[in-house]
């Protein structure tokens, strides 16, 4: 069983309905917090971007790699 987390699929689905042409780069610094509790919670950064298919945001390889190279340099 995939690990689900109800309050990201929240954030998630109220982004995309407040913001219908969102970006997804927008998406995940909406949820950067989420996606970092679940990085500290053991999971490995593929498992993370493999997880959110589940959660309806489809996000590419390069896409969530620039993401978190950008969202490092900002701490």
């Amino acid at each position: 069983m995939m690990y689900k987390n109800k309050r990201l699929q929240e954030k998630i689905t109220q982004f995309s309905l407040q913001n219908q042409n969102y970006k997804k780069n927008a998406m995940l610094n909406h949820i950067q917090d989420d996606l970092f509790e679940m990085k500290s919670s053991g999971m490995s950064w593929n498992a993370i971007m493999d997880a959110l298919p589940a959660y309806g945001l489809m996000v590419s390889d390069s896409s969530f790699k620039k993401f978190l190279k950008k969202s490092r340099e900002q701490e």
